[in-house]
């Protein structure tokens, strides 16, 4: 994982954009399936790789559900989709 300065803590409305741009991609949990989600800090992956573009981010999620084996995930976003 990256050092502090290159995670970023989420205001509440961009924690929101998070969440609605998970639901319009259908994105799920990829152990139990469920859509609902607790938004955690967003890593700057732009530098990272060459095949990245230079706006993406990833956002690590939580699942919501109790019974959840593996409830860590995340989800790759632009920049613009959730940080404006």
């Amino acid at each position: 994982m990256g050092s502090a300065e290159e995670r970023r803590e989420l205001t509440d409305d961009q924690r929101e954009r998070v969440l609605r741009e998970a639901e319009e991609r259908g994105f799920a949990c990829g152990c139990c399936g469920s859509g609902e989600f607790k938004v955690g800090k967003a890593l700057y992956v732009g530098f990272l790789f060459l095949s990245e573009n230079h706006d993406n981010y990833v956002v690590a999620l939580t699942c919501k559900n109790r019974d959840c084996r593996t409830p860590r995930t995340g989800i790759k976003l632009k920049g613009a989709e959730f940080l404006y």
